[in-house]
C-alpha cells in the first residue's frame, strides 16, 4: 500500500482487508470514512469514529453517501 503525506476529507472502504492495507501505511484518525456496510464500518470504527455507512451495498450507495455528507461540510 501507498503512504500519503496528506489528510483526506473522506475515504471509501469497500472491505476490512481494505481498512487493513490502507491503515497500515497511513493515518485516518481526522478523515470521514464512507463503508459499504456494517462489517466494513466495525473494523474502520478502530481507526476513527468518523463513520457512515451506505444506504444498500453498493459501490454507488456508497459514493452517494460521501457526496451527501462531504456537501455538508
Amino acid at each position: 500500500m501507498t503512504k500519503f503525506d496528506k489528510n483526506w476529507d473522506g475515504i471509501l472502504f469497500f472491505s476490512p482487508t481494505g481498512i487493513h492495507s490502507f491503515c497500515a501505511e497511513n493515518n485516518i484518525e481526522n478523515s470521514t470514512a464512507f463503508c459499504i456496510g456494517p462489517t466494513t464500518a466495525s473494523e474502520v470504527k478502530k481507526y476513527t469514529s468518523n463513520v457512515y455507512v451506505s444506504e444498500k451495498t453498493t459501490v454507488e450507495s456508497v459514493i452517494e453517501k460521501a457526496i451527501e455528507i462531504l456537501n455538508k461540510i
